[in-house]
């Protein structure tokens, strides 16, 4: 944030990052199923697990405010990073973290 940027601009500059994050993800996701047919490999590389989730939470931090939900994640400090591919991990995160949201009732944690 530079010192002429208001919070609102900064907040919007972010959420646009996110976008753009998540654009780039969901085209991956349809050129996957597009490509159905013919089974690509996983893109395995290193990768931060608390981060994916950070990132996974993130995409749903704003359903869990307008249902009153809390979330708290507990992790050690010395994850070691996986070989995994970080788009298909994200992806299953988001869609377990949202079934959960859907099943809670207003204010869980």
């Amino acid at each position: 944030m530079t010192s002429s940027d208001s919070p609102a601009a900064a907040k919007v500059r972010d959420a646009a990052q996110v976008c753009r994050s998540e654009i780039a993800r969901l085209d991956g996701i349809v050129r996957d199923f597009l490509g159905a047919v013919r089974h690509a490999p996983p893109d395995l590389a290193d990768t931060d697990l608390v981060a994916v989730v950070a990132e996974a939470m993130n995409l749903l931090k704003d359903q869990c405010g307008q249902l009153g939900i809390r979330v708290s994640v507990d992790v050690a400090n010395d994850i070691p990073l996986i070989m995994a591919d970080r788009n298909q991990v994200k992806q299953a995160l988001f869609n377990v973290m949202k079934n959960a949201l859907e099943a809670m009732d207003r204010g869980g944690e």
